[in-house]
C-alpha cells in the first residue's frame, strides 16, 4: 500500500516541476533573445529550447524522487539561478533564494503552479515587446551643431586594436617571425612609421588606455573588470583644441564618450549575438554559442566554472569539452568588432580634413576565430588565450587573428583613397597591450614566478603611424605609446615621433583585481 500511494505523488510531481522550471528558463532565454532583438524563428532558437526543455525533464525526473530537504535545495537552486539570469547585482539571487526557502518551509509542496505562471506571463510580455531591446550599433549626434572645419589640417583616423602585440614583441616561432615580417613589410610599404619595441605599461585596458590618451598622466574616472569609464583625456582634448571634429567609435566596454558632447558617438555592443548572424556556422554551433551566452549571463555560474576549471585541464587531456571552456564561448566581441571595423570603413569614404576618427577595436583580441585571410573558423577551431591547450597552439591561433587585422586596415586605407580626405591624412595604429600569451600572467601575486617571456609578451604592443605624403621606415628604438603619442601631439600629428631612449623602461604590475600594485623594470632584450 506504501508504494501504491507514493506512485500518484511521483507523477503529479513530476509534469509541475517540468513546467515550472521549463517556463521560468524558457522566458528568461526569450528575454535575453529579444533584449539583443535576435531573430526567434530560426532552427537554432528551436535547437536552444528544445536542450531546455530535456534538461528540465531530466531534471524533474529527478526532482520528484527524492526527498522533501533536496527537492527543496533544487527548488532554490533554481530560483537563484533565475534572478542570476535576470539581474547584474549578486545579492538579488541570495535574497530571492532565501525568501523562497522561507516561504516554502511553511507550505507542503513546492509552488510549481504559480512559478509556471509567473514565467508564462513573462514570456509572453516580453514576446509581445514589454522589455529593453539593445540595438547592437547605435549613433549619438553632437550636442551642437558642426561649426567651420579645421580644413587646414589632416584628417586624422586612430585606430586601437585592442591586445595587438607589437612587431619585435612575437613569439619566436615560424609563425610568430612569419607574422612579424608579414606585419613590418606591410605598414612600412604602407608609408607608416613602425616602432618595433613599442610597449604599454599597463596589463588591462581599463589602465592601459586612459593611461596611453593622457600620456601617462592620469588614469579613467572609473575602471574595473567589468570595463571603463575613460572620461576626458589629454589626447581628444588636444584635437579639440586644433579644432578637430570628433567622431568616436567604442564598444559598450569602455566609454570614451562622456565628457565629449559635441562629438559623434558610435557605439557597439561587443557582446550581440547580431553580428553572428553574417558568419556561416552550423545549428550546432550556433545553438552551443545561444546557451553559453545565456548560462553565462549568470555569474553564479561564471564563478562555479572558474573554481572547477581544472577539471577542464581533465578533460581537455580526454579531448572533451569542459564546462569552463563551454562559458567561454559566450566572449564574440571579434565578430562584433569586425562588423564595427566595416561600419568604420563605409564612413570614412566620406572623411574630411579637419576630422578625427577614433576607434576602440576589440580586434585582434581572443576569442581567436579567423583564419589569417579573415575566413571565419568553425566553432570547434575557436581558440581563447588560456585554454588548456599549449601555448604555441594558442600563439598559432592569435598569429592568423593579427595577419586579418592587416586586411583590416587595408580595408581602411582603401576607403580613405575614396575620401576628400585622400592625399591629406594621418593614421595612427597601436595596441593597449600585448597578446598576452604567457605561461604564468605577470600579476602582483606572482612577483618572482614569470619570465621576461611573460612580460614582452603582455606588455609589448603595436605603435604606427602614417603622414601622408612621408615614406615608411622601421625603428628599433624602445618607447611608451603613451610616450609616443605624447609626441605626436605635441607636434600637431604632423611628425612621427622618434622613441626615447635615455631611460630604463619600467612597467606597473597589477593585482588580481586589476589594480596597480608596483612598478618594475622592463627587459630590454627582446
Amino acid at each position: 500500500m506504501e508504494n501504491t500511494a507514493a506512485e500518484p505523488k511521483i507523477a503529479s510531481r513530476s509534469p509541475l516541476a517540468f513546467l515550472a522550471s521549463f517556463l521560468l528558463l524558457a522566458a528568461s532565454l526569450v528575454n535575453f533573445l529579444m533584449y539583443d532583438k535576435y531573430p526567434m524563428l530560426r532552427p537554432e532558437i528551436f535547437a536552444a529550447f528544445l536542450a531546455l526543455a530535456l534538461f528540465c525533464a531530466l531534471m524533474a525526473f529527478i526532482y520528484a524522487r527524492v526527498g522533501i530537504w533536496v527537492r527543496r535545495f533544487l527548488d532554490v537552486l533554481l530560483i537563484a539561478f533565475v534572478i542570476d539570469l535576470n539581474v547584474d547585482n549578486g545579492w538579488w539571487p541570495v535574497l530571492g533564494a532565501c525568501a523562497y526557502f522561507l516561504i516554502s518551509l511553511r507550505l507542503k509542496e513546492a509552488p510549481h503552479q504559480f512559478l509556471a505562471i509567473f514565467g508564462g506571463f513573462v514570456m509572453i510580455s516580453s514576446i509581445i515587446g514589454i522589455g529593453e531591446r539593445q540595438p547592437w550599433l547605435s549613433e549619438t549626434k553632437p550636442a551642437q551643431k558642426d561649426g567651420a572645419l579645421a580644413s587646414n589640417r589632416p584628417a586624422i583616423i586612430h585606430i586601437l586594436l585592442d591586445e595587438h602585440i607589437g612587431v619585435g614583441g612575437f613569439h619566436k616561432t615560424e609563425s610568430g617571425m612569419r607574422t612579424a615580417a608579414r606585419l613590418r613589410e606591410f605598414y612600412t610599404r604602407n608609408g607608416f612609421a613602425v616602432y618595433g619595441k613599442a610597449y604599454s605599461q599597463h596589463l588591462h585596458t581599463v589602465n592601459a588606455v586612459p593611461h596611453i590618451l593622457n600620456f601617462g598622466t592620469k588614469q579613467a574616472d572609473a575602471a574595473g573588470r567589468q570595463g571603463a569609464t575613460i572620461g576626458r583625456n589629454a589626447h581628444f582634448d588636444r584635437l579639440e583644441a586644433l579644432g578637430y571634429k570628433l567622431n568616436i567609435y567604442q564598444s559598450d566596454f569602455a566609454d570614451f564618450c562622456s565628457g565629449y558632447s559635441n562629438a559623434r558617438c558610435v557605439s557597439y555592443a561587443n557582446s550581440s549575438m547580431q553580428p553572428l548572424l553574417a558568419y556561416n556556422m552550423s545549428i550546432a554551433d550556433r545553438t552551443a554559442l545561444i546557451l553559453s551566452k545565456f548560462i553565462g549571463m549568470s555569474q553564479g555560474s561564471d564563478y562555479v566554472g572558474r573554481k572547477l576549471s581544472f577539471l577542464d585541464v581533465i578533460s581537455a587531456r580526454a579531448g572533451l569539452p569542459g564546462f569552463y571552456a563551454f562559458l567561454r564561448l559566450k566572449g564574440t566581441g571579434t565578430a562584433a568588432a569586425l562588423e564595427a571595423l566595416e561600419h568604420l570603413a563605409r564612413d570614412l569614404e566620406s572623411a574630411r580634413p579637419g576630422e578625427a576618427y577614433f576607434m576602440h577595436s576589440l580586434f585582434p583580441h581572443y576569442p581567436y576565430v579567423t583564419q589569417a585571410n579573415c575566413n571565419r573558423k568553425p566553432l570547434s577551431e575557436w581558440k581563447n588565450r588560456k585554454d588548456f591547450i599549449p601555448l604555441t597552439e594558442r600563439a598559432n591561433a592569435y598569429d592568423e587573428q593579427v595577419s586579418c587585422s592587416i586586411l583590416q586596415i587595408e580595408l581602411l586605407l582603401k576607403a580613405l583613397e575614396k575620401s576628400p580626405a585622400a592625399n591629406n591624412y594621418v593614421m595612427i595604429l597601436h595596441g593597449d597591450h600585448g597578446s598576452r600569451l604567457t605561461v604564468l600572467d605577470p600579476i602582483y601575486e606572482r612577483r618572482g614566478k614569470f619570465r621576461s617571456a611573460d612580460l614582452i609578451a603582455s606588455f609589448s604592443t603595436l605603435f604606427a603611424v602614417r603622414i601622408s605624403g612621408r615614406e615608411g621606415r622601421y625603428s628599433e628604438g624602445m618607447a611608451s605609446a603613451a610616450s609616443l603619442l605624447q609626441q605626436l601631439s605635441a607636434r600637431d600629428y604632423l611628425t612621427a615621433p622618434v622613441p626615447l631612449t635615455n631611460s630604463q623602461p619600467y612597467i606597473f604590475i597589477d593585482d588580481r583585481d586589476w589594480k596597480p600594485r608596483s612598478k618594475e623594470p622592463l627587459p630590454t632584450q627582446w
